[in-house]
Formats: C-alpha cells, structure tokens, sequence
C-alpha cells in the first residue's frame, strides 16, 4: 500500500508538491485521507498529511521509497468537504494541492502536535454534496449588517446544531461586525489573515471541535473545518476586496463560498445595496432568489474641484467640517490610493526604489534610511538613480500627507488619525481605530475606502470622498461598477453625502438615486455584450515573469502551442497573446488573455510555479 502524503511545513519552491511513502503492513489499517502522520524528509521527520492511499504501485521503484513512520492523530485533520474543495481548486485555478495545503492547515511542529493527537474529535455527519446551491440575495442597505430576517437565521443557528460562516471584505468591516454581534449577545470566533501560527492551530481546533456555532472572518475563513454548516453569508457582496490578487490562487470568494456551500448543502446569502451586474442574468433565469428592502435616500452633494489642486481639500469641504465639529459630531474624509509616507522619485525618469522582497514601493523613513511597509526591509537612501544614474532625487508627498496638512492648519485643536491602507493595517489596528472612533476619541478620520464602515455608526455626521476620478480610474472592465457600488453603499445608510469631483457633470452620478440602477446595470449590460466580457463570456489569464525576455516569449509560445492542441472547438474559444513588458525589477511579464464560452482542461504546464493563472481578471488589455 502506498500513501501520497504533504509536509506540513514549509519548503522551498521547487519542492511544492507530494511526496509518495511505503506504508508498513502494521499501518495499513489505521491510516485514512486528511489524517496526520509522521515520515522521513532528507534528515528529519516531517508531519505531514495523508492526500491519497493507492494500492497500485508508483513509477518510482520501491526499494526507493522510504516509509511512513507512525500515525500521529487517530481521527483527519482534514474533512472530506476540505479535500474536494482543495481539489476543485486544483483544477480550477492550476495550482498544487501542497500550495493550497500550506495556506489552510496550520503549521505544525514536534512540539505543537501533541494538540491535535490529544484533541477530541466530534461524531459528524456530512450532507450529500449537491450541484445545486440554493443562492439568495438580500438587498438591504450597508448598516446594520444583519438584517432582520439573517439576524433570525443566525439566532436559530446559534440554538442549533448548524453553524454559520460571516464573511466580510476587510479587517476594518470586520471590526464593525465583531462591534455589533458583541451588542447582540452572539458567541463567534474571529478568523483573519494576521493570525499568528500558535492563534491559527487554536482556532483551527475550535472549529474542529465546534466551539463556537458562528464564525466570522475575511476569505481565508472559507477553508476551516466545519461540520454541519448551514449558511454562508457575504456582506458587501460587491466589494472588489474579496478577489484574491496578490498570491496564488488568485480566486474569487464568491465562487470559492459557493463551491463550499454545494459541498455542505448549505445555503448561500449574499447581501448588498444592489445585485451586482453578473447578477442580473441569474436572477432573470431563475438561479438566485432576492429580498429587498428598503432605503432612506438623501441627496447626494457634488463638489467641484478645481484643476492643478487635486491633492487639497476644497473650502466647502472644509466649512461643512467646520460645522459637523461644532455640533459634537465627527467628520470622515475617504480618498481612493491614500498613503502615509513619502516615497522617492526620480525627476528625470520617475523611478522609484522597490522591495527586493515584495516588490512594493519603499518608503521614507526616520534616520534617512527607507523601508517597506509589507516585509523588514530596509536600505540606506540612494544617492543616484539606479536607472538612468541622475542625481535629480526628490521627495514626494502622498496625497493623505497634504490632506493631513490642510486639516490641521484649518482645525489644530482637532483630534484627527489617518488610516492606512488596507494591505498595511493590521487586525490590531483596525480594532483599535474602530473602537477609537466609535468612542468619539477622533473627531476627523482620513483613510482609504476600507475605513468607509466607520461611516456606519450614528455619531459619524458628515462623510465627504475626495478625488472621485481617482476611484473611477482603476484599472479594469469592472471599474465603473465598484465606483457606482461604493458610492451607493455609502449613501444607503440615510446620511448626506458629499462626493468631490473635478468633473460634477460625470455621466455616473445620474445614475446615484432612485431607480438610476437599473438604468446604469442596462447600459454596463449592454456594453459587456457587446465587447465580449463576462457574464457573457469567460475569462482566463496567464500571467509568467522572468529576467530575459526570451525566455518569456517562448514560455507564451508554449503555451499558445498546448492550448491549440487541447482546444477541439477553436471557434468557441478565442486567445490574445501580449507582447512582453518590463514591469518591476528589471523582470519581463507576459501575458496570454482566454476568452471561452466552454470550460477546458487547463494544459499541465500552468501548474507550474512560473505561472499565475487568474480565471476572472479585471485587467484586459
């Protein structure tokens, strides 16, 4: 008997993958999927967890296999409904199972396994997966999340067997629900990305263990290990935060959680102001019921702003601050792209110095040196340019430094905090800001749109969005659409809003009140169609970097070569290949876009770690 078993630490790249053991005959029948066992890698012993048991006998020979040592918990690890997500993944976005693996299960150690080998695991029974996911929608405004008729399903929930997943698209929304389950008396556990090793293996076994009925937490909740899960529940249904974009896998919660939810025979809500634009064919078809609700409008204000002062508050922004600091009440200021440290630039040809870890922008900080705001980097400040060798190094403000400026010269007894952006705050941060600001310990908030649910609590009076066209320019098809989203969600709450512009006569605020939103869906509709996007068509993008470019045009070539050999019905599947680029680090990228009206295999090169696959991009060149 032979297992395909995956370390459960951390390995380098070109190891990504599983590894096949002998199983000894005193084994054989203690062994099954997703359970934890011990074996020999190079010189050590490795946890690691069971993916397949095989009778028949591998390509390797087997006097090379070395053997499984012992089995280390009675009772999986892994759930059932886990290993056929992972596999689903697998196929769906080209990428190992030992790389989704890594992001799911807790990093385990000699000494930290002994929780899970003296851990006791709950009699479950799992529903018969289905195909059909029973999918609603709730049209509800952003505050308070819970509506009334969830807010009975999660008290029926928590008095039950069921459970029930809470997802929202940021740490900061996340601080708002914890704020109001709190006031609601609900018993949940909170799941995030900043999770130390030690806080992710005790929470992974409170689920295992079903301590809690409620979970709440941003999409890497969705691969826990639940038992009996009843509903997921994605609030902002339409926030562009949930795309996973920044790693592999590049998914989608969204599909992610319905997938989950047809595993579970579960129930999938999502909720928000309005269905999104792909939403409308399902509801058309019959595939996704929809509650609504209704709103308390106010009318929206438009400020112009005039040309060349894009990084100043205009002065009707600053007198209506004036008056909501009067009257006791707070004032938010949101504005898309906000940063809170000055970068380097370089005047003759606009480089700037990156990470050489993370490829982010560097920043500068104190004792002349500059770091990065993602990873512990730091390096002295550059005298030269590293590109064209000019000493022409200027330092340039972002644009929440000038807002910070114009604030505190207009209001100095103000207490006013700026929030950084939402791939910089920490859980911690974000609790702390949110319980600061609901505490009226701030009186002016300035941030980026994420701090927009701190707009949700009653003291919050006047609420303004800088540099709208900022918020429209972002790159890709959908862009319009989170614009239009954004502005709605805030407006829903029954608050006046302020919006500036440098164009107050922008076709998009016609479509902001009542009723403009079927007439913008129609138009955002009709032009998808015409243009060949999604929900009409699919689209799939492969993404491959490296230092020559040769290398990556032949890579691209490849490519175009497997897919016109797996492709039996070119007339349904077209592809556009780009030419490569240089992008950061002196690296080139090149870029195949797949438009496809049928799923197909894809080819077996895209799992490879060269290779980014992105089954929805929003970028199409």
């Amino acid at each position: 008997m032979y297992a395909s078993l995956i370390p459960l630490r951390k390995l380098p790249a070109s190891l990504v993958s599983t590894f096949t053991y002998n199983v000894p005959k005193e084994l054989e029948g203690r062994l099954c999927l997703g359970q934890l066992v011990e074996a020999p890698f190079r010189a050590t012993q490795l946890p690691m967890v069971v993916w397949e048991l095989s009778h028949a006998l591998p390509d390797t020979p087997r006097q090379e296999l070395k053997s499984v040592s012992r089995v280390l918990t009675l009772h999986p690890i892994l759930t059932v409904a886990q290993h056929t997500l992972v596999q689903w993944m697998r196929e769906t976005y080209a990428v190992h199972e030992a790389t989704l693996l890594k992001r799911i299960l807790p990093e385990l150690t000699k000494h930290t396994v002994g929780d899970y080998a003296q851990a006791r695991t709950l009699t479950r029974t799992y529903p018969t997966a289905s195909p059909f996911v029973k999918s609603v929608f709730v049209q509800a405004p952003s505050a308070p999340f819970l509506s009334p008729r969830l807010d009975a399903m999660l008290q029926e929930t928590a008095r039950g067997d069921h459970s029930a997943l809470l997802l929202v698209p940021n740490l900061f929304a996340l601080a708002a629900l914890e704020d109001e389950l709190r006031h609601r008396g609900y018993h949940y556990l909170v799941v995030h990305g900043d999770l130390s090793p030690t806080a992710y293996r005790a929470l992974y076994a409170a689920v295992t263990l079903q301590e809690s009925r409620i979970v709440i937490g941003t999409r890497k909740a969705l691969f826990l290990p639940y038992g009996n899960l009843r509903a997921v529940i994605q609030f902002c249904a339409n926030d562009p935060s949930y795309k996973q974009w920044d790693m592999k896998p590049r998914y989608r919660t969204r599909d992610v959680a319905q997938k989950l939810c047809a595993l579970h025979g579960s129930m999938f809500v999502r909720q928000d102001v309005y269905p999104g634009v792909e939403d409308i064919p399902l509801m058309k078809n019959g595939q996704q019921d929809i509650i609504a609700q209704t709103y308390q409008w106010k009318p929206l204000r438009v400020v112009s702003q005039a040309a060349g002062k894009r990084d100043t508050i205009p002065e009707a922004i600053l007198h209506a601050i004036d008056q909501t600091l009067a009257q006791g009440r707070q004032a938010m200021l949101i504005s898309y792209g906000t940063d809170h440290g000055s970068v380097l630039v370089c005047k003759d040809c606009g480089w700037k110095p990156l990470c050489p870890a993370c490829d982010a922008v560097l920043f500068v900080a104190k004792g002349s040196t500059l770091a990065c705001r993602w990873c512990t980097h730091q390096r002295a400040v550059p005298v030269v340019c590293a590109t064209c060798k000019s000493a022409h190094l200027v330092e340039r403000m972002p644009k929440a430094t000038n807002f910070l400026r114009d604030l505190r010269r207009r209001f100095p007894l103000a207490r006013i905090a700026a929030g950084e952006t939402d791939q910089v705050m920490t859980y911690a941060t974000s609790t702390k800001l949110f319980k600061d600001w609901k505490r009226g310990l701030l009186d002016i908030l300035v941030g980026g749109p994420h701090l927009a649910y701190g707009w949700l609590l009653p003291q919050t009076a006047f609420c303004s969005i800088l540099s709208f066209e900022s918020l429209l320019g972002q790159p890709g098809y959908q862009s319009r659409e989170h614009a239009f989203f954004f502005v709605e969600r805030l407006r829903s709450i029954g608050k006046e809003l302020s919006l500036v512009a440098r164009n107050p006569e922008h076709e998009l605020f016609q479509y902001l009140g009542e009723g403009g939103h079927k007439i913008f869906f129609t138009k955002e509709l009709n032009e998808r169609k015409e243009l060949g996007y999604p929900p009409y068509t699919k689209l799939l993008s492969c993404t491959t970097r490296a230092i020559r470019e040769s290398v990556v045009t032949e890579r691209l070539a490849a490519l175009a070569h497997a897919l016109d050999a797996s492709l039996k019905d070119r007339s349904a599947h077209r592809y556009v290949t780009h030419a490569p680029y240089v992008k950061k680090r002196s690296m080139y990228f090149g870029t195949l876009t797949i438009k496809y009206a049928e799923t197909f295999v894809l080819p077996r090169m895209l799992y490879g770690e060269e290779w980014v696959v992105d089954p929805y991009p929003e970028n199409i060149l």
